[in-house]
């Protein structure tokens, strides 16, 4: 015992990891060297002197929460604290003891650099990467409890034309105001992450698919308001959305997200501003549209088509 707890010291004093050792009420037990530098807080060496709850520390009200829910299930979680000014990345697993769970252990990492104009411009969101995590977390939870998920995908419709007209800095300004405009719409447990240039998606837990149809109402009503960019112009935006809902739709991420592509694309070439849910039928003229375009793309590379002049032909005056 006296060894492991010397390993662990040496350990927790050595490794370039941010790391805390969390019991199940949630007090910190340990905290890496490496956590002081990384996060900048100080905590003090001796244990009863320590925070007593992880909540009491500021900005770690939300790992808090995740802890629980790790000791609860006795499952690993991982993320991104959107409480937190940081926005650490964290990896939650729980260590078991006579089939209990003892404490846990959270490693914290700050976020991966990113150089594109989205990461500066969209705070508060969650990255591409971590969106397909969320899906999985919620998957799992709504499995469990007997719920449903909702991911939908937003589309801001004719951006690139809007940005066009207003230049950069103008076109910057709205893209900001815009996301700050769609991040209202959804709750605090929602993951919502901006997946490229004017395309963003929401992953929202729901009790029933009934209540489905709630976030994209919020969110058509939100835009019915003008955005103001303090130039003197109100600018006036549209947005389409795609929607999938696990269990009807689909389990896995992958195939949540390319069911509210496909539903996403039917709404944009429905006229847009409108919201549309998946179907079958949907899936079916999408397969079937792409059968026709590889068709005519493979028809093409091998020489297999031929045109053919037909003449229309007056027959009262003969004339073509």
């Amino acid at each position: 015992m006296e060894a492991s707890k010397a390993l662990l010291d040496t350990l927790m004093m050595t490794t370039e990891e941010a790391i805390l050792v969390i019991d199940p009420e949630r007090r910190i037990v340990k905290a890496s060297k490496a956590f002081e530098a990384t996060t900048g807080l100080r905590l003090p060496a001796r244990h009863d002197s320590v925070p007593e709850r992880l909540e009491h520390v500021d900005g770690f009200a939300a790992l808090s929460s995740l802890v629980g829910e790790v000791c609860a299930s006795g499952e690993c979680r991982r993320g991104a604290l959107a409480d937190h000014p940081n926005r650490w990345e964290y990896h939650i697993a729980p260590v078991q003891e006579n089939g209990k769970v003892a404490c846990c252990v959270s490693i914290l990492r700050a976020p991966a650099a990113d150089s594109s104009a989205e990461a500066t411009e969209a705070p508060g969101l969650s990255s591409r990467a971590l969106i397909y995590d969320r899906i999985g977390q919620a998957v799992n939870q709504a499995r469990r409890a007997g719920k449903a998920v909702l991911v939908m995908l937003v589309s801001i419709d004719r951006f690139g034309e809007i940005s066009d007209v207003l230049g950069e800095a103008a076109s910057a300004q709205l893209m900001q105001d815009i996301t700050t405009r769609l991040r209202m719409c959804a709750r605090t447990s929602d993951a919502v992450a901006r997946l490229d240039g004017d395309r963003f998606a929401f992953v929202m837990q729901l009790a029933s698919a009934d209540d489905s149809v709630l976030l994209p109402e919020k969110i058509m009503a939100a835009f019915d308001r003008t955005f103001e960019l303090g130039t003197g112009r109100d600018v006036a935006v549209s947005c389409s959305l795609g929607a999938s809902i696990f269990p009807d739709d689909a389990a896995a991420a992958d195939a949540l997200i390319k069911n509210a592509s496909i539903a996403l694309h039917h709404a944009e070439s429905s006229g847009a501003n409108r919201y549309q849910f998946f179907s079958n039928e949907m899936n079916a003229r999408a397969r079937h549209r792409l059968e026709i375009e590889s068709g005519i793309r493979r028809a093409l590379a091998n020489g297999e088509l031929r045109g053919y002049y037909q003449p229309k032909i007056n027959v009262s005056t003969r004339q073509v």
